[in-house]
């Protein structure tokens, strides 16, 4: 018999839930030179403080940077605007493990070939240069206070460094920032980046900080298999003569003229249904509509008249619909002196029946169509119930109404200039990431699953790039406010001590989870959790706020 002395090898831990961090982002000043319209300082909430980490604070990272694979240098601010950027490099560089990298995202007007030289003799590793734009004019508009001249000036400048160093190794980005306006010229200016030493391109969608920058969001809420699956049905649809984007009509015709007796028989007739041996059964198949069953049953979304018709739309006949519901609602059994309070004590007691095996809410939308349609009418009502069952069964979100109004133009020409981006990255050896047209249903936060910790100049640590500053921001036309969130400051704590304290931990476990609903494909967003301007939980009971995050949704890239 042979005795086996070998020790076993352990299996190194996700970085997530290793000991340290893998990747530092590093904010060591909020000073800029530019004031580029989609920065966050152009937020509508101007809270965002200015400052400049202090050595103090950079020295107490030391003690993680043996075990980083990467340590980004940017934040808010310009990084060349830092003097003491090249020092903190090279002492980073003296303490990080051979095969791992520093860099940063700059947006180069401050950048000449003595600088260029001093950041590669430092031990640089690579740089991403912003650049939205070749028209002149655009760029200006873009990047206030830069010229496009600055952008050629500091590629130039970094490729003869990197002859000049003998730095074969040193890597020169771009990054570009996908807007309404400036998406037709990502082609070429890829072409010329490419021409000037480039080798690797990074692209994102703009987040809108400022209002007026709103109606530059390039890519669309409507999330990849919700956008698939629609086009699936649609064409079946099509294929027995039917529109999909008549459904809201034919639901609606049966709405606008009801009189209160038609109401007054619903309410019978609902519960009626309600009492029968299969009530919950049925309840529970159809829950929510397009929402996921969770989602409406944990939601407390009805306890208003607003947020009811925030439930089923702002169409005239929901309206007109809800104003008679609520005009009938004369039962003596209900409390409340005005109608307005008979119809909140209603909602409630169905949401409040649940619980105990009544029928709810979603059983309206069952019900509610109950009024004769004519064939044609009641086949294209039941092709979109079962789209919606697909969708149910799939766990996809649909928004019927943002997926009928879609910009199918717009998307087909975002498809368009992707395609010729990636015919010029595979002509010029470009290394390019591309962002989603539409939001991606497979969440996955890089920053988290990457094990990246986010230091602010005041020491603050923050555990990804959506939750690292305070601001608001605006999405699909409404406002959304985002706070920071901090697990500690390296004043009172080293990095180490904050990235394995219990909060950090189960913060991160929590969003490796994924368990959080998708906000922007909900029905009713703007829910009163998202409105919150301090977050406090979501509609699934989660206290990460993940489910109205872009970034794990494949629509925004940076230098990671």
């Amino acid at each position: 018999m042979t005795q086996n002395n070998e020790t076993p090898q352990t299996e190194m831990p996700i970085p997530p839930r290793r000991l340290w961090p893998s990747k530092l982002f590093v904010e060591t000043t909020t000073r800029c030179n530019l004031r580029c319209r989609m920065c966050v300082k152009e937020t509508w909430d101007r809270s965002t403080m200015e400052g400049e980490m202090s050595d103090e604070t950079f020295a107490v990272l030391e003690s993680a940077f043996p075990h980083l694979e990467a340590l980004v240098l940017n934040g808010v601010g310009e990084p060349l605007l830092d003097p003491r950027l090249e020092e903190f490099i090279s002492r980073a560089k003296m303490l990080m493990p051979a095969g791992s990298w520093v860099g940063f995202q700059s947006n180069g007007m401050l950048l000449d070939g003595a600088r260029a030289v001093s950041l590669l003799e430092a031990g640089l590793d690579r740089i991403c240069i912003s650049a939205d734009a070749l028209n002149p004019e655009t760029f200006r508009q873009i990047r206030r206070g830069g010229e496009e001249q600055g952008v050629e000036r500091a590629l130039v400048a970094l490729h003869e460094a990197k002859e000049r160093c003998g730095r074969p190794d040193f890597q020169i980005g771009l990054e570009f920032v996908l807007m309404r306006d400036n998406t037709r010229e990502l082609p070429d200016l890829l072409r010329r980046a490419a021409s000037l030493g480039a080798s690797f391109a990074i692209v994102t969608h703009v987040l809108a900080y400022a209002e007026s920058s709103g109606t530059q969001t390039a890519f669309e809420s409507n999330m990849d298999g919700a956008v698939e699956l629609f086009n699936e049905w649609r064409n079946k649809a099509e294929s027995e003569g039917l529109e999909l984007a008549n459904y809201f009509k034919v639901l609606w015709k049966y709405m606008r003229t009801p009189s209160e007796q038609e109401l007054a028989g619903f309410l019978a007739e609902f519960a009626t249904t309600a009492s029968l041996d299969e009530g919950l059964d049925k309840v529970r198949e159809i829950m929510g509509s397009s929402l996921p069953s969770k989602q409406i049953t944990i939601k407390s979304f009805a306890d208003t008249r607003g947020q009811l018709q925030q439930l089923f739309g702002d169409d005239q006949g929901w309206r007109d619909a809800l104003e008679r519901l609520f005009a009938v609602l004369g039962d003596p059994e209900l409390r409340g002196d005005s109608g307005f309070g008979r119809a909140e004590a209603l909602i409630r007691s169905w949401k409040e029946g649940v619980a105990n095996g009544e029928a709810c809410l979603a059983d309206y939308l069952t019900v509610i169509w109950k009024y004769s349609r004519t064939p044609k009418e009641q086949r294209l009502y039941d092709l979109v119930e079962e789209m919606k069952a697909e969708a149910r069964s799939r766990d996809i979100s649909l928004h019927l109404k943002n997926l009928m109004a879609r910009d199918e133009e717009w998307a087909a020409e975002m498809e368009r200039v992707f395609a010729e981006a990636r015919t010029v990255a595979l002509e010029t050896g470009l290394a390019l990431t591309l962002p989603g047209i539409a939001p991606v249903s497979s969440r996955r936060c890089e920053f988290v699953e990457g094990g990246g910790a986010f230091v602010s100049w005041n020491g603050n640590v923050h555990p990804c790039y959506f939750l690292w500053h305070q601001y608001g921001c605006h999405l699909f036309g409404r406002k959304k406010f985002v706070n920071a969130k901090s697990f500690g400051n390296l004043s009172e704590s080293g990095i180490l001590d904050i990235w394995n304290a219990p909060a950090f931990r189960a913060f991160r476990d929590d969003v490796l989870a994924y368990d959080f609903p998708y906000c922007s494909n909900c029905n009713v967003v703007p829910c009163q959790y998202l409105k919150a301007e301090e977050f406090e939980q979501d509609c699934y009971g989660n206290t990460v706020p993940c489910g109205d995050c872009f970034w794990c949704m494949g629509v925004f890239n940076c230098l990671q």
